[in-house]
């Protein structure tokens, strides 16, 4: 009666401990796949993702020590395996830590870099559009759209949550100054002042949200240069304006 008990409980020993192995073999694959996805979508991981994405090795690591204990001789390669490979990912788990944002901050600065250079470009449509108009700034940044040679993309930060204005001409990409919120990044400031490019201190004639980089802004003044402010100059920046800061 034991002998056949016991034999009957061995299929079904060696089936869980096949199942706990595989189990943890892929804790192990959707560790290294979270990581991978979370590398190119954004170095801003929000945290309610951080825990359970570190909670998955040791996950791994908990089945691959069960299967061990309950797989048969010709399946405990699979549980070492499971349990080696999760240990592993536990050591790796505060190298990634420190490795994340290293990985991460070359994109941004290439982001920063971008957005300034759409602020030079805004720039360049914003003096042809002043020496066409008495030297006065357009009233919008929409304006732009429909009398300069200037597409809707420029208009959005990399690193913002904007999108590029749809639409196959400067015409229909005028719905920026429609839904600024969502097709516009950049916080405009001049609209109908005269363009002094000899003006000293040059004046500031868009800055950008906060939000869109994690230490400061890019700032368009109007002798053309854009610069980037650190986040406390930043908000110096906002607090002097004089003039009421509004999108397009």
């Amino acid at each position: 009666m034991n002998a056949s008990t016991t034999d009957s409980s061995n299929p079904v020993e060696k089936s869980s401990g096949k199942i706990l192995a595989t189990i943890g073999l892929w804790c192990c694959g959707l560790f290294v796949l979270l990581l991978i996805l979370a590398g190119i979508s954004h170095p801003d991981i929000p945290p309610v993702l951080i825990i359970p994405i570190l909670a998955i090795p040791p996950l791994g690591l908990i089945f691959g020590i069960l299967a061990r204990k309950k797989a048969s001789p010709s399946q405990k390669g699979r549980a070492r395996t499971a349990v080696a490979l999760s240990f592993l990912e536990l050591m790796l788990v505060p190298l990634g830590s420190v490795l994340m944002p290293a990985l991460c901050s070359p994109r941004e600065q290439t982001n920063q870099v971008k957005c300034a250079a759409n602020m030079r470009m805004i720039f360049l449509a914003m003096d042809d559009y002043a020496k066409k108009n008495n030297g006065l700034l357009p009233p919008t940044l929409g304006a732009l759209l429909t009398t300069e040679d200037i597409t809707s993309e420029i208009f959005v930060c990399p690193s913002s949550n904007q999108e590029r204005a749809p639409g196959e001409t400067g015409e229909a990409q005028a719905e920026l100054g429609q839904d600024p919120q969502r097709y516009c990044s950049y916080i405009y400031v001049a609209a109908g002042l005269k363009l002094d490019e000899e003006a000293r201190p040059p004046r500031v004639l868009l800055y950008e949200a906060l939000s869109n980089h994690k230490a400061g802004m890019n700032v368009l003044y109007s002798d053309g240069t854009a610069e980037f402010l650190p986040e406390s100059k930043a908000q110096q920046m906002i607090a002097s304006l004089s003039s009421p800061a509004t999108r397009p």
